[in-house]
């Protein structure tokens, strides 16, 4: 499915130990800039943001004592309408840039016991039947009638072993759906009061939610050279599901 879109992209990283005080340079050494936006909490975390790649996306980097996110989604200006599902990016060319992003920091960052890529993919169509055909291809296993449904949603995890660490299995989470996204407009009817009214605009698109991460059972650390293999495969295992839909 060439078609996909990205509208949100995630990498969470769970450090083997909780951090106490996390370092405070990991966005300008990957991003090259400083952050728009920078929150520091003692004793809780970090929280930075800021538009990346003169506006391709925007970045998210929050770190908590037992979690690293680092998140990628559409930059959206104040004001400006909305003019459908917001995303930033082709399927291949977001895991790309985000590979080509991370790789470094994946693989010269701490101990890591685990690792998860998320992403929410979309792909438009014209109204819920037409989703709904393209679902039944993508779901083979799944029988639906196109014309009298509705409210379908579908979620099942189909783990793999690792390809790059013994013993090591890999979560393929996948939950789908057709969503719909209707424009509204703000009315101040008398002072005081505001009514809230559909608008133009009225969008439907498949939309699938992928959560692939190797298993939270494992309470060791990865080894540190495979660090960023994995990575790589959690990125190639997601491009496999938006490509050939939902398969063993």
């Amino acid at each position: 499915m060439a078609d996909w879109r990205v509208e949100q992209l995630r990498l969470t990283a769970f450090p083997l130990k909780d951090f106490r005080d996390p370092d405070p340079n990991w966005w300008g050494k990957v991003v090259g800039s400083s952050p728009e936006i920078k929150t520091i909490q003692t004793g809780v975390g970090i929280r930075e943001a800021g538009p990346i790649k003169n506006g391709y996306s925007n970045l998210v980097l929050d770190v908590q004592a037992t979690r690293i996110d680092w998140l990628f989604a559409a930059a959206m200006k104040s004001g400006e309408p909305i003019k459908g599902f917001p995303t930033f990016d082709t399927v291949g060319g977001a895991y790309g840039a985000c590979e080509a992003l991370l790789r470094n920091w994946i693989k010269e960052t701490t101990p890591l016991k685990r690792m998860a890529l998320g992403t929410v993919l979309v792909l438009p169509v014209e109204n819920r039947q037409a989703g709904y055909e393209v679902l039944m291809k993508l779901l083979p296993a799944v029988k639906l009638d196109p014309k009298g449904s509705s409210d379908f949603t579908y979620s099942i995890n189909r783990p793999r072993s690792s390809a790059n660490i013994r013993d090591l299995k890999i979560n393929r989470l996948s939950r789908w759906a057709v969503a719909q996204l209707k424009g509204i407009q703000i009315q101040a009817a008398i002072p005081g009061e505001i009514s809230v009214v559909e608008g133009p605009g009225d969008w439907s698109a498949v939309r699938v939610e992928l959560d692939v991460n190797s298993a939270a059972e494992r309470v060791e650390a990865l080894p540190a050279e495979q660090q960023g293999a994995l990575f790589q495969e959690l990125l190639k295992l997601s491009e496999e599901i938006a490509i050939k839909g939902e398969i063993p």
